[in-house]
């Protein structure tokens, strides 16, 4: 059986996101001495306020910011042909980009959703 490129991401995906849980939880409740509540809730609200930020920035809100970084930071670079003429055209590519390559929100949402849920359990239980 073969692994698709796109079941390898999901795998280091889920793979990353509890590592880097576990540890999150471990130095916040042995370095930091945090109740085991306050422990989950960390990567929960993280988990999700990335997926809300990374949903928020794919709908297209800040390409004209980025739009406008791309032009500065290419301004002082010698030689540097501007890529894009236009903002529109620069939203454009950036439009067909995200519609090729899809983010996947399910882990963060999941491990979000999960860590939350955790931490309003061990609130009332602890």
């Amino acid at each position: 059986m073969r692994i698709t490129p796109e079941t390898k991401k999901r795998i280091i995906t889920y793979s990353a996101l509890t590592l880097l849980s576990l540890l999150s939880i471990l130095l916040c409740y042995y370095v930091a001495k945090w109740g085991l509540s306050d422990c989950f809730l960390v990567p929960g609200i993280s988990y999700l306020a990335f997926a809300i930020l990374i949903f928020i920035g794919r709908t297209g809100r800040f390409d004209i910011f980025s739009y406008q970084f791309r032009n500065l930071i290419d301004s002082f670079r010698k030689g540097s042909p501007k890529r894009y003429d236009t903002a529109g055209d620069y939203k454009m590519a950036k439009k067909l980009s995200r519609e090729n390559n899809p983010f996947d929100y399910l882990p963060y949402l999941i491990f979000g959703g999960v860590f939350l849920i955790v931490a309003i359990i061990l609130a009332f239980v602890l």
